[in-house]
């Protein structure tokens, strides 16, 4: 993946102490990822680093718009994200299972790509509900009210059937009489 080069961090030559990386994110990034949910969008992350002499801890700021479809009305819509994550990076000479927000690497790595912690807080900061804003306001004005419309319409045909229907019977019931 030479496309991820721009988020790997020279941590090897890096002086302890605290940097700042800034990144944009954009839909050629998601591409990178094979099955990713998010296929469009327009992210910034700043990333701050501490190198110290046991571990790194890196603070993930992400705010920007994602493509999305409104959970309503399926129109496509750019979704609102925003959030903060911590990751702590320790030295292990042997291979561990990474944790939640704790990840191990050999303390002779002389890099570090933060490009798939990138791709996991982006899907994670994604809000549960993706509805726009006039369809959660004014449900009114959501392209879906025309069901409610189609819906009244269709009562009114059965009630005008149901009282066509009544009228011929009716009529003959009069000739019964």
């Amino acid at each position: 993946m030479d496309n991820l080069k721009a988020y790997i961090i020279p941590v090897k030559g890096l002086k302890e102490g605290i940097r700042q990386f800034d990144y944009q994110i954009t839909s050629s990034f998601f591409d990178l990822f094979v099955d990713s949910a998010i296929k469009k969008g327009k992210v910034d992350v700043k990333l701050i680093f501490d190198k110290r002499p046991s571990m790194y801890v890196m603070d993930f700021e992400i705010a920007g718009t994602i493509g999305s479809e409104c959970d309503r009305c399926l129109e496509a819509i750019d979704l609102p994200i925003k959030g903060i994550q911590q990751l702590m990076v320790k030295f292990s000479e042997e291979e561990r299972e990474e944790e939640d927000d704790i990840i191990y690497i050999h303390p002779e790595s002389s890099h570090f790509n933060v490009a798939k912690y990138i791709y996991e807080l982006v899907h994670l900061s994604q809000p549960l509900r993706s509805v726009k804003p006039e369809c959660d306001e004014f449900p009114e004005d959501c392209p879906t009210n025309y069901l409610n419309d189609l819906k009244v319409e269709e009562e009114d045909s059965e009630e005008e059937e149901e009282s066509n229907s009544n009228s011929i019977w009716n009529e003959l019931n009069k000739f019964k009489k």
